[in-house]
């Protein structure tokens, strides 16, 4: 890859945080490895929630629930685009999972992060989305899309 698209389009390198010593780099838009951190990390979250259930069911139904489970996952059920993804993001948990897949961060480095740097984040948060749906018209002024304040608490 040359210089020039290093530097330029959705692979570029992000902004970047300094909080507590370490630096928090997030993606400058949605791309294929962050969205499937994302719907690795929702997957994931959904396969635990059935592994601690393990034991109050049958084998047999856990057994299908498991593979049911498989199969959204593998029919998309996690996808960004899928209406249950889209729920969850507007949620603070959906907040927290999307800013884990585009910085990298642990879960409770996102929460200190948006409890001690809501605006940056915020912002950061803005830029990314926008990056990542620019507006499509190709005349007269670019409409912004609604911006959207993530924070902790609610």
């Amino acid at each position: 890859m040359s210089e020039t698209a290093k530097c330029a389009g959705p692979n570029a390198p992000g902004r970047s945080i300094e909080h507590n010593g370490k630096t928090f780099t997030f993606v400058r838009a949605l791309t294929g490895g962050a969205l499937l951190a994302l719907e690795a990390k929702l997957y994931d979250r959904a396969r635990a929630a059935l592994a601690d259930m393990r034991d109050a069911y049958p084998l047999d139904e856990y057994l299908k629930r498991l593979d049911d489970l498989r199969a959204k996952y593998e029919d998309g059920y996690y996808a960004l685009t899928s209406p249950t993804t889209q729920k969850l993001l507007k949620t603070e948990r959906g907040a927290v999972l999307l800013l884990e897949a585009l910085c990298g961060a642990s879960e409770s480095e996102v929460f200190e992060l948006l409890t001690e740097r809501t605006e940056e984040v915020s912002r950061i948060l803005d830029e990314v989305i926008e990056a990542t749906f620019p507006d499509k018209k190709t005349t007269g002024p670019k409409a912004k899309p609604p911006r959207r304040r993530y924070r902790a608490g609610g």
